[in-house]
């Protein structure tokens, strides 16, 4: 089995894409949470765009905590 920093593990944008369509939550909240964040809502729009592991964890904390899930 080969090691992989954390650090140098990305996840898809697609993933990001995919979280966001299964929740109802305001474009509002949305915005906000990328910001905080520190996510530039720009590379939603990147198809090849890529979040580092611990950003999309953090994006996915807050979508949880937002959508009361």
């Amino acid at each position: 089995m080969r090691y992989t920093s954390k650090n140098a593990i990305s996840i898809s944008i697609g993933f990001v894409h995919l979280a966001l369509s299964k929740l109802s939550i305001e474009q509002s909240m949305i915005d906000d949470l990328l910001h905080r964040c520190r996510i530039p809502k720009h590379l939603l729009k990147e198809p090849n765009g890529r979040l580092s592991l611990l950003l999309f964890a953090q994006l996915m904390s807050g979508l949880t905590q937002a959508s009361n899930d």
